[in-house]
């Protein structure tokens, strides 16, 4: 859990997904989401403000990625990672 109150938060507290987010320019990110499990994870990410923008770099283009207002969420392979950008 990240506990920075302008950095982003993820749903599943318990989950064995884990996140590490980078703020690469003003009001744009970089969110990797992991997954230690052996099967797929949904966690649903916050980022506190509203989400203009959403590529998942690590997936084909094209992609749509689940967005509504300041949360997303994707489907985490398991033992695997997606990448996103977002401009916020």
């Amino acid at each position: 859990r990240i506990d920075i109150k302008s950095s982003p938060d993820r749903s599943q507290k318990r989950s064995a997904c884990q996140m590490i987010a980078v703020k690469t320019a003003e009001k744009t990110w970089k969110i990797a989401v992991g997954n230690e499990d052996y099967f797929y994870h949904h966690p649903v990410v916050d980022m506190h403000l509203p989400i203009q923008q959403i590529t998942c770099l690590t997936k084909y283009r094209g992609y749509k990625v689940e967005c509504s207002g300041s949360t997303f969420s994707a489907r985490i392979p398991g033992r695997g990672m997606e990448v996103f950008e977002l401009r916020l």
